[in-house]
């Protein structure tokens, strides 16, 4: 079904610090997910990207008490948006150039 997008305030202040084209095409990536096209998504794992997707056998971040699985999707070649869903909401919970993104996963998990 449909997902409405909810951004975090530091989802919010990482878009606005990433160059318009870039922020564009977050919004519609995000746009995308909430009525659901997942092509580029990947459920995140605590040392990196399902084992099911690279051939490992990483272990999953654990979610906090009452968070769900955390996803991240594509933007372009260098950003990722990292999300949770939870009863029709599609919640951002940050927006990272694909180099910060296992460090930001730590802190986020």
């Amino acid at each position: 079904g449909l997902l409405v997008p909810e951004f975090t305030r530091d989802a919010q202040k990482d878009l606005r610090s990433l160059p318009p084209k870039v922020a564009r095409a977050v919004l519609q990536a995000i746009a995308g997910l909430g009525a659901g096209d997942w092509r580029h998504v990947k459920q995140m794992y605590s040392s990196g990207p399902s084992p099911a997707r690279s051939g490992g056998s990483r272990a999953r971040v654990t979610p906090r008490d009452g968070d769900g699985p955390l996803y991240t999707v594509r933007v372009g070649i260098h950003y990722r948006a990292l999300f949770r869903t939870d009863e029709g909401t599609l919640r951002v919970l940050r927006v990272v150039a694909r180099e910060e993104l296992m460090e930001v996963l730590r802190r986020v998990a």
